[in-house]
């Protein structure tokens, strides 16, 4: 074993509300800044004590090699209290149970079944443009996410009928939930504010809709073909005891919730990325029309569609919808050349080892060809993280994937979109990263073959 190297520390204690400010503004220069200092760094937000990971080797260690030494931190336990107990917040065996329980209703051949889904969401979604109309983006990402999840957990005639209350009290529940997480202390979610009161309105009437959902599927005992009948008739192989209905309430609210924000967010920066690169819109948009030649898209064209798979790896790269994660140590281990005591804050950022120099050439650059030149198993281990990875690995990472190619393929083969004259979005960080108001205007590309968007520039900097 290396001899043991003192972690250094940041220079200076923020106070909790410079701690507030970093995370809730854009945390990004400031924990790309402590690369200079090491690989392992201990900040201080207030009384917080925090080592930041810095190197892709020591997330591998931590995500996989060592992921028993490590336990959820604190940004979890915050998730919990209103999230529940599912894959995202369990522990130990009863989290390891869980997905086995799960994992079968996820298997890849499982997913491809809902191509033709969300292949008619997105035709559906888009089928009231009209040339020149601006269109927020991301709201409609917002909605085409749920709508996806949601119909792929319940069967098509419930999924309709809870869709728009699921999507009512959704939205209310995330923007509290960022505050939430991310707040040093507990005090702030017990006063007795208008927001406060708003989130727990909606959590609990969310909740209730999951419910009953589960409580009609139990009645009805009937396979419906979806995830949760799935879910539901699962037996653990060793007990042969399947899930109480509270356990896959917490199940499903974590999918609803943690599945639709982050697609949704990725959705928004995939798009937002193409129409800045026109270059990038230019081979994308002849990919389509050589591969999919005006009909709509099926699952067998997915491996053809090689350079739009790269540009969607590309997006989940440069603009990582979970920017950070947290873990806490379970006994004293040590991380590279660092001994850190148990009980310790690690805090994860994936956007950090996704710009690590020595791993990617340009690393600010949106360029999807580097993905032609070394795939994603190329890496050194610990490199590219879209959905994290070891048994903590999100369980749901191919139907998000397959959402995001799906999406660009439906609405790249009829769609030029140009950001709206005088539009600049910035990207904005909570529990996940998001594009602000995302307005774009749809050109039918019908009309304008592949002309590249006006004012459009070949590299412009990174938001």
């Amino acid at each position: 074993m290396p001899e043991t190297v003192e972690v250094p520390t940041a220079p200076g204690r923020l106070p909790l509300v410079g701690h507030l400010f970093k995370l809730l503004g854009n945390p990004m220069p400031f924990l790309e800044s402590l690369r200079a200092q090491g690989d392992i760094v201990r900040v201080f937000f207030g009384p917080l004590e925090v080592y930041v990971i810095l190197r892709p080797q020591l997330f591998h260690e931590v995500l996989v090699r060592k992921s028993g030494a490590f336990r959820k931190g604190r940004l979890l336990d915050k998730v919990r209290s209103f999230l529940g107990n599912g894959l995202l917040t369990s522990e130990g065996e009863f989290h390891h149970r869980q997905r086995r329980l799960m994992q079968p209703a996820f298997h890849r051949r499982r997913i491809a079944e809902y191509v033709d889904l969300m292949r008619r969401n997105a035709e559906g979604a888009t089928a009231d443009w009209r040339p020149g109309q601006a269109v927020d983006l991301q709201e409609l990402f917002d909605d085409l996410s749920l709508r996806n999840v949601s119909e792929a957990l319940f069967s098509s005639e419930l999924g309709q009928a809870s869709h728009d209350e699921v999507l009512r009290w959704l939205r209310v529940v995330m923007r509290g939930a960022a505050i939430r997480t991310l707040a040093p202390t507990d005090l702030l979610q017990k006063l007795p504010t208008p927001g406060n009161r708003r989130f727990d309105e909606a959590n609990t009437r969310f909740r209730r809709v999951v419910d009953e959902v589960i409580r009609t599927y139990r009645a009805d005992d009937v396979d419906r073909g979806d995830l949760l009948s799935m879910v539901l008739a699962a037996r653990d192989e060793e007990t042969g005891r399947g899930m109480t209905d509270a356990q896959a309430r917490d199940e499903l609210q974590t999918l609803l919730l943690a599945g639709a924000e982050t697609t949704a967010s990725a959705m928004g920066s995939l798009f937002h990325e193409v129409s800045r690169h026109p270059a990038v819109a230019r081979r994308l948009h002849g990919e389509l029309d050589e591969v999919l030649g005006g009909r709509p898209l099926r699952y067998e064209d997915i491996a053809r569609l090689e350079y739009t798979r790269c540009v969607v790896d590309e997006a989940l790269r440069l603009a990582t919808p979970v920017w950070m994660t947290m873990r806490r140590t379970a006994t004293e281990v040590t991380l590279g050349e660092a001994r850190l005591p148990a009980g310790a804050e690690i805090l994860l950022s994936f956007p950090v080892v996704h710009r690590d120099p020595d791993a990617y050439p340009d690393p600010l650059a949106f360029d999807p060809d580097r993905w032609l030149r070394r795939g994603p198993r190329d890496l050194p281990p610990g490199a590219y993280l879209p959905f994290a990875a070891g048994n903590r690995k999100c369980i749901g990472d191919h139907f998000a994937w397959m959402e995001l190619l799906v999406t660009m393929a439906v609405i790249g083969s009829r769609w030029r979109l140009e950001p709206a004259p005088g539009h600049r979005p910035k990207r904005i960080y909570r529990t996940v990263t998001r594009m602000s108001r995302l307005t774009m205007t749809a050109v039918p590309r019908a009309q304008t073959g592949l002309c590249l968007p006006s004012g459009a520039v070949q590299n412009p900097p990174p938001t």
